[in-house]
């Protein structure tokens, strides 16, 4: 090969090289004009999930009965509804001080209004929910802060309640003898009530 030829093919290689290089500079200007000046979008932020409703949970006891009624009525062409208020129903008999029965229920309200579980002074009325909780008639307002854990219940708000009372076991035929819990709430604004029944055996 002479020098010329040997000479021409080095030239030729340069060339290339230059032209490779050339083509990865340009290249590279295209990427970063059209990426380079913007910045990486932000993840989109997470939507705050709900937390979680607490269901009420399965009662130990034999239920005969649990429903809710609404006035003015909530229902076509009927105002009581299945379910209640109440759940994890649970009783010991004669577990308590004084030969009294243990009574453990949940308490949940079902409503969009917030309820007071704790007697209401006559001045409060226009301002405050009352929701009596009653076991057979027998009023549970009494020391429900102890009993409950609180007295204000807020939309969706589920409480579990232990008291010691007497309850219902037989009647004088021997048979079981029913045991009704009952939740009674007033609306403040208006002339709207409902009841919450939850009937049962211990």
């Amino acid at each position: 090969m002479s020098h010329t030829q040997s000479h021409a093919t080095h030239s030729s290689k340069d060339n290339t090289k230059y032209y490779v290089v050339g083509a990865l500079v340009v290249l590279a200007v295209i990427l970063y004009v059209i990426f380079g000046g913007r910045e990486a979008p932000a993840p989109a932020p997470a939507a705050p999930s709900a937390p979680a409703e607490e269901p009420l949970q399965p009662s130990n006891v034999d239920i005969s009965k649990g429903y809710t009624v609404t006035r003015p009525s909530v229902v076509a062409g009927g105002d009581k509804q299945e379910g209640s208020f109440f759940g994890g129903v649970k009783c010991a008999k004669d577990a308590g001080k004084d030969g009294k029965d243990v009574l453990e229920y949940q308490l949940k309200n079902m409503a969009d209004v917030p309820f007071t579980l704790r007697s209401v002074r006559v001045s409060e009325g226009k301002e405050i929910n009352p929701l009596r909780v009653s076991i057979n008639g027998h009023n549970l307002r009494k020391d429900v802060v102890e009993a409950c854990g609180k007295d204000n219940l807020a939309p969706g708000e589920l409480v579990t309640c232990k008291v010691e009372v007497d309850l219902r076991h037989f009647g004088p035929t021997g048979k079981k003898s029913e045991n009704v819990l009952k939740a009674e709430g007033r609306i403040a604004t208006g002339s709207a009530s409902m009841v919450s029944v939850f009937k049962f055996f211990c």
